[in-house]
């Protein structure tokens, strides 16, 4: 760039206050082991203990879903499949459909079971479909997919069901609450997965059999998914999503005591965040930050642009400040996309963003 540089400082007053929650916070609840909240880009925003490991109970069946979602994606499984619900799988216990064994369920009836009501035996069903009757295969590509997302060194699958081992004869299927935020983003983008996740209740084989869904927030607070889980040794788990104010959520919950505390903690949680934080796009691709003027061309002034879009969540009074530097004096000729300075975005005295400012038009040299 030539000339000398100008720095402009804009700041915006946009009512917010964004602080990041220490992730070892002081709070003492025993009453959950981890818990995290993020936005549904990989923003997290607060959360205590998010990775520590603890056992996972129906909350692997999250995994279970988007493996059975994958083989149909690929065509190596369809919705309409029938299914034959062997001796194997009805012999599960825990959560489950009661129906005799040899009956035949789609494999559609089986997701709807297996999300809606965390029915082991179906769960256990499709891992045996999927899998070409073979479990372990099923196992071994729910773990193939956790490496493929990144997430193999915070979540280990040992079943498809996360029933604990003295059910199952498996070690225990084990992960952080920010493993389960990480798989939660992966699910949001299975649009079939989360609409039957969101369902508060659901019936099956033509109606013969109904049930509700275990997850009793949905509705509440603009929660539409995704899993909750339960036993004894890992207490009440939930993953939730959350769409509210143009802002898309993922909550984490484990290990809670009970399933009223678990689902007192997310209601009020949930609450407090809408309450308190916004969403808010501070810098858009169509819209000028600056104008300036133009030294020698056939026009004399150019608006400027950022390169980029940024949006953030953040809380309601904290100051949003723009650094803006450009030339004082741009030469023409000026291309069109050309760099002709930087923006710096700060929340706090903390930079979030930055990049470069640009002309969306190319301007020539007067003659």
């Amino acid at each position: 760039m030539k000339g000398y540089l100008l720095d402009i400082l804009l700041i915006f007053l946009l009512n917010s206050n964004f602080i990041l929650a220490n992730m070892t916070s002081v709070e003492k609840n025993k009453e959950y082991k981890s818990y995290i909240l993020g936005d549904d880009k990989g923003n997290v925003l607060f959360g205590e203990n998010i990775s520590r490991k603890v056992p996972l109970a129906s909350l692997t069946k999250m995994m279970t879903l988007i493996i059975t979602f994958d083989a149909i994606e690929s065509g190596k499984i369809n919705m309409d499949d029938l299914v034959v619900m062997d001796k194997e799988s009805n012999s599960l216990g825990g959560s489950r459909i009661w129906i005799k064994t040899g009956t035949e369920l789609t494999v559609k009836d089986l997701i709807k079971a297996t999300a809606i009501h965390s029915a082991n035996n179906a769960a256990y069903a499709l891992a045996k479909y999927v899998g070409n009757g073979d479990v372990d295969t099923f196992v071994s590509l729910m773990n193939q997919k956790a490496k493929k997302l990144g997430i193999s060194e915070e979540i280990n699958y040992y079943t498809p069901t996360g029933l604990p081992p003295n059910m199952t004869g498996k070690n225990m299927d084990i992960g952080t609450s920010e493993g389960i935020y990480k798989l939660s983003e992966e699910a949001l983008k299975y649009k079939e997965y989360l609409s039957i996740a969101s369902k508060k209740k659901e019936q099956i084989l033509n109606g013969k059999i109904k049930f509700k869904n275990r997850n009793n927030l949905l509705g509440k607070d603009g929660i539409y998914g995704i899993k909750t889980g339960h036993h004894d040794a890992a207490g009440y788990n939930i993953a939730i999503a959350s769409n509210k104010n143009n802002m898309n959520i993922i909550y984490v919950v484990l290990g809670s005591s009970d399933e009223e505390t678990r689902d007192n903690k997310v209601e009020k949680d949930i609450s407090d965040f809408y309450n308190k934080f916004k969403h808010e796009f501070i810098l858009r691709k169509d819209v000028p930050v600056a104008v300036a003027k133009v030294k020698k061309g056939t026009e004399q002034i150019l608006e400027l642009y950022p390169d980029r879009e940024v949006e953030k969540i953040y809380k309601k009074n904290q100051k949003i400040k723009l650094v803006l530097k450009i030339d004082k004096e741009i030469q023409a000729p000026i291309k069109k996309m050309e760099k002709l300075g930087y923006f710096m975005l700060f929340l706090d005295d903390k930079k979030i963003n930055e990049g470069y400012i640009i002309s969306k038009n190319s301007i020539n040299k007067r003659s």
